[in-house]
This record gives structure tokens, sequence and C-alpha cells, in this order.
């Protein structure tokens, strides 16, 4: 049902939270050939998502997102909350 939700809507959608996934590399959105790490980053390309942090959250780790379906979104909430 999200992901309809994801496919059908022109609105912007953001996802946050800890994903727990350390091994996707978010500078390519690539991550190792698991159906977890298939699963999840297929969802993000297919989607559009933009991924928002850029430094470790955990250790040397990205594991806490922020992603949104606009490359714009930060340049939108700064603008509105600046």
């Amino acid at each position: 049902m999200f992901t309809e939700i994801v496919f059908y809507t022109e609105k912007l959608v953001i996802v946050a939270g800890d994903c727990n996934l350390p091994d996707i590399d978010w500078t390519y959105y690539h991550a190792p050939n698991s159906p977890v790490y298939n699963t999840f980053i297929g969802f993000v390309n297919n989607y559009g998502f933009y991924q928002y942090v850029s430094e470790p959250t955990r250790g040397a780790n990205i594991l806490d997102i922020v992603m949104s379906t606009s490359n714009t979104f930060w340049r939108i909430l700064l603008f509105l909350f600046l």
C-alpha cells in the first residue's frame, strides 16, 4: 500500500528513520546483493528518493536516513525556517 501511495502521488514524500543497513553506498545508491538490501535500495531507486544524510551517524556508517522525492527538499526547508 505504501508503495502505491508513493507511486501515484505528485506530492512531496519524506521518509526518515533508522534503516540499520550499514553497507549501502549512498554516494552511488548501491547496496550489496542480498534480499533485504535489494528490496530497500530498489524502493529508493524506483521511486526517485534522494538521501540527505551524508555523514556517518553511527561509527563509520550512515544508519539514519532522511529521504524525499524532491532534490530541493533541504533548500525549501531552510527557506521556510531561516
